[in-house]
């Protein structure tokens, strides 16, 4: 069992899992295994599917349970075949400022008990409205009361808590079962009252004398709900096995069922025999098989869980007023603050979404059972007969269910608590007490006037245009009268005060939507008395989504060679490794350049196997998912106007032949449209520039400005002088050696007119020449060469 999440700040720590965290985490040996509950995260569910593309029209429509339950209703329900029309009215009765109530009983008088944690605090709604504390416990939490046919009180109290009678105006100290948690208790009609405790799965019987002894032992952890059935026979739900006993005399049991989820939370009896049982705890990992009690050797030790938590009785909580304390109580004149948080460095509490969370169980006179509801997203905390239907409370914004007999479960009400803990019928409505917050809610069948229902927020994507807004009810119940739709937009996610106000649709089924432009959209359905009531089957939102704009992401230019000589001759595949040296230049949306630095082809004098080609690559996404064409254009860095290179191609790239440009700096431009998908006016269109790229056909000139004979041998002044591109590189190679790069004059090759000094040295070698090539390359790659030939003197 466990409390909801999001507690407000002033609800300690100690009620963050469930009011079994008590008993399961003092003892590492009897923690149950379902303790790992994870809780997990409820999303905002919006209907409607993606636009194909943005400047279509596009629908949102609601329809159905499915759809329905992802909004918020108030004094509407929802029936099970997705039918929205008017409800149960909501009027709050108590509010005894309590984090939760975890117990709720009647008396005959109609009086309406309430067992709160974690003060401790027992209170009495009378039938005249008012609200009392009638008495106080030492122990912080009440977790069981009965009330038996004299409206005589039993409570019992957590942790290493008694059962306490209250009578009239005394509180006497009834049972101590010496167990540390009490769950459950119910009164017989001889009188007898019976107990469910933890963590040894003992059940109590305690005659009218207040004298006690074990009736049953379960072999379970844990007790956790009580109930009679037609015959007198005593019913019990456990914990950590999911094992649903019936008790037919002492220490004589038969399991009726055996669940899937580890907690049976509630047991129901209609007049028929039939027995719902309510089973809660899923979203963990499958758990241990273990044989039932009687069977022989029950292992009730569970596996290690990381959350360990101690919980304390040792605050006091203040005497109740208004009655005899036969038992000895803090006499204090203030309540205390809630127990501080047990809590100490430990590692967070999760549930496994997408696995079985909870479900209810028919059990025929045969014993054959029928799982008659399931959810993965909602825990059931207590179960009702109300006539020949079944009233099903669970965690859920605090919904309450009604299920016929077909097993057909309808939305009647939400408390808009974090749970609905206990469901009482009376007359022809119903009590709900809660948790996160504490309150006790009256549910009446007068819910027409006033009623409403608000959609889930849609979100666009983009800012949208609404349109019409078209509403259908069912067939005999529709009457226009007894109900208007508004809708109210914005721009956040969440409504606030920034968003629109509600304004109506209609008169009529169908209308224009008045809010403005945005992103978002809700709408209210407001339901009101009229001779015929009003239905709602099925909404639908036209709207025109602003079409959003291609983004270019980047842009590359590089400069490819394109063989000229005969496949598979060594020409082509010299050409091939020349084409691998690209000189290349890209630019990003976000305006970061990379210029990569020529390889250093080389055209040689033999003849050109290779002609140069620029090739243009850009990337684009378009969030609509719309078809893009392109535009490619250039121009020189000297120029202006734009030239058009290629147009409406929808290809990522595009190659033309560099021979095209004269030598010079030139700049690329990319322009992405949507202008296929969208009408005239609605096309977007993005652009990017790339860097600047250079091309450069000529070879550098390369002039020998002197030759001097040294001591060892000679002195070569040599200067490079380039149009378009820098010096890169000069490479000098005597005698068909290997080649040795020089540097420049003035140490680093950085412009387009570099000078060298070359040293050539004398060596042994007999011959009396040496033939010097030197080898200047740019930027670009051109490749220039020269030959000298030093003569030795004889």
């Amino acid at each position: 069992m466990k409390l909801p999440m999001n507690e407000p700040s002033s609800i300690p720590p100690l009620c963050a899992g469930s009011r079994h965290a008590c008993a399961r985490r003092t003892s590492a040996a009897r923690r149950p295994r379902w303790l790992l509950l994870a809780f997990a995260a409820l999303c905002v569910a919006v209907t409607g599917l993606a636009p194909a593309h943005a400047s279509q029209t596009t629908t949102w429509e609601m329809a159905g349970v499915k759809d329905f339950l992802k909004g918020t209703m108030n004094g509407v329900a929802l029936s099970w075949d997705g039918l929205l029309r008017p409800g149960y009215r909501r009027q709050e009765l108590a509010s005894p400022q309590q984090p939760v109530i975890w117990a709720a009983e009647r008396g005959p008088d109609g009086t309406v008990f309430l067992g709160t944690g974690y003060r401790g605090g027992v209170y009495a709604v009378r039938p005249s409205g008012q609200t009392e504390l009638i008495w106080n416990a030492t122990e912080p939490a009440v977790f069981a009361l009965a009330v038996d046919a004299k409206g005589v009180l039993y409570v019992a109290t957590s942790p290493n808590g008694k059962i306490y009678r209250i009578e009239g105006d005394t509180a006497t100290e009834w049972f101590d079962p010496k167990s540390q948690y009490i769950w459950s208790l119910k009164v017989a009609s001889d009188g007898t009252l019976y107990a469910g405790t933890g963590p040894e799965g003992k059940i109590y019987s305690i005659t009218a004398q207040g004298k006690g002894d074990v009736y049953f032992a379960s072999g379970q952890a844990h007790v956790t709900s009580l109930a009679l059935d037609n015959a007198g026979r005593l019913l019990a739900g456990s914990e950590p096995y999911g094992l649903l006993y019936r008790i037919t005399a002492k220490d004589r049991a038969f399991v009726l069922y055996d669940a899937s989820l580890p907690e049976i939370r509630a047991i129901a009896v209609a007049p028929t025999g039939e027995i719902y049982a309510a089973a809660m705890g899923g979203s963990v990992a499958q758990k241990q098989r273990t044989p039932a009690a009687g069977s022989g050797g029950l292992d009730t030790s569970t596996p290690t869980i990381s959350t360990t938590v101690t919980v304390s009785a040792s605050t006091p909580n203040p005497a109740g007023e208004g009655l005899q304390q036969a038992v000895p109580l803090p006499q204090s004149g203030t309540a205390p603050a809630a127990p501080a948080s047990p809590l100490g460095a430990t590692s967070a509490i999760y549930e496994m979404p997408g696995v079985e969370r909870s479900a209810v169980y028919r059990i025929a006179a045969d014993n054959t059972v029928e799982t008659l509801w399931s959810s993965k997203d909602e825990n059931v905390y207590d179960l009702a007969l109300d006539g020949d239907s079944l009233l099903i409370a669970t965690d859920r914004e605090g919904r309450i269910y009604r299920m016929d007999t077909q097993g057909r479960a309808s939305l009647l009400a939400q408390t808009q608590q974090g749970q609905t803990t206990r469901v009482i019928p009376i007359g022809s409505g119903f009590l709900a007490a809660t948790g996160n917050e504490g309150k006790l809610f009256r549910f009446s069948p007068d819910g027409v006037a006033g009623g409403s229902y608000e959609s889930p927020v849609h979100d666009a994507n983009t800012v949208a245009r609404w349109g019409t807004l078209a509403w259908a009810g069912r067939s005999g119940l529709e009457a226009t009268a007894g109900l208007r739709i508004l809708t109210r937009a914005g721009n956040s996610f969440r409504p606030d005060s920034t968003w629109s106000d509600w304004q109506p649709i209609g008169p009529g089924t169908e209308g224009r939507i008045a809010s403005p432009n945005a992103r978002y959209l809700q709408w209210k359905a407001e339901f009101f008395a009229a001779p015929t009531p009003a239905s709602l089957e099925r909404v639908t939102v036209a709207y025109l989504p602003q079409n959003a704009s291609p983004t270019l992401k980047s842009v590359r230019v590089s400069s490819q060679l394109k063989s000229s000589a005969q496949p598979g001759t060594a020409a082509a595949q010299a050409a091939v490794a020349a084409s691998m040296a690209a000189y290349t230049v890209t630019v990003s949306a976000t305006g970061d350049s990379d210029a990569a630095g020529p390889a250093g082809s080389t055209v040689s004098s033999t003849g050109r196997l290779v002609e140069p080609a620029i090739q243009c690559t850009w990337e684009a996404e378009d969030a609509d998912g719309d078809t893009l064409e392109y535009n490619l254009q250039y121009r020189a860095e000297d120029e202006t106007a734009w030239k058009p290179l290629a147009t409406a191609i929808r290809e990522s790239t595009y190659s033309v032949d560099a021979d095209r440009f004269a030598d010079g700096r030139y700049y690329f431009r990319v322009t992405a449209t949507d202008a296929l998908d969208n009408s005239p006016g609605m096309a977007r269109e993005d652009t990017l520039v790339s860097a600047p790229v250079v091309i450069d056909h000529g070879a550098p000139a390369l002039e020998v400005l002197s030759r001097e004979r040294a001591d060892a041998g000679w002195n070569l002044r040599v200067r490079v002088t380039d149009v378009v591109s820098i010096v890169r590189r000069v490479e000098v190679s005597v005698n068909a050696k290997a080649p040795v790069v020089a540097l420049p004059v003035d140490g680093i090759a950085d412009s387009r007119v570099e000078e060298f000094v070359l040293s050539i040295r004398d060596d042994a070698a007999p011959e009396s020449e040496k033939s010097v090539v030197i080898t200047a390359t740019d930027a670009s790659g051109n490749v220039a060469t020269s030959r000298v030939l030093l003569v030795k003197a004889r």
